[in-house]
Parts: C-alpha cells; structure tokens; sequence
C-alpha cells in the first residue's frame, strides 16, 4: 500500500497489478490485508472472512494461537484458518482441525 497525492493504492505484487491510486486509507488497508492472506496461504483462494480474533485450541486441547482470516478453497471445498501463535509463527490449520 503507498500512498500517493489522490489517496491511496494497493500493488499486487502477485498478479502484477494495481489499483486506482485514489482508495481511502481504510479500503486500501482492507484490501491490502485480504490479498496478503491470500497469497500468504500458498495456493488459489475463493473467498475470504475475516473474523474477531478469537482463543483456539488445538486437537490435543492446547492453546494453539489465534485466528484472524479463514479463507475458502472451492478447488479442495474446505475452509482454512489463519492461526498466529504467542511468538508469531503463522499456520494454516484446516477447518476440521479446529
């Protein structure tokens, strides 16, 4: 995201494309932050939702981290988690997992 002398604008370094260099800060950010889940995942993303960072646990009943973005891949019809954990590290944990 950069701003420039109309507002703002996002590069998709993935795509190689960009958007009207005239976005407000939020839609900027909101559309910054949607892309790099995508790409962050690793592989073709559906639909995105983004959720309240919320407490999950992992199979074994642990504390695993907290999730912020779950994305849908139609391709394999499940749904993933974005899951941080205390020190940082990001995972991608299956819908089913959790």
């Amino acid at each position: 995201m950069q701003r420039t002398a109309d507002g703002y604008v996002v590069v998709d370094l993935a795509s190689v494309a960009c958007t009207p260099d005239d976005l407000a800060q939020d839609a900027a950010e909101s559309l910054a932050a949607e892309l790099n889940a995508m790409v962050s995942a690793g592989h073709r993303i559906d639909a995105v939702r983004w959720v309240l960072p919320q407490q999950v646990r992992a199979a074994t009943w642990c504390p695993a981290g907290v999730i912020d973005v779950w994305l849908y891949d139609k391709n394999c019809d499940h749904w993933v988690a974005r899951v941080t954990d205390d020190a940082g590290r990001v995972e991608w944990c299956p819908g089913s997992d959790l």
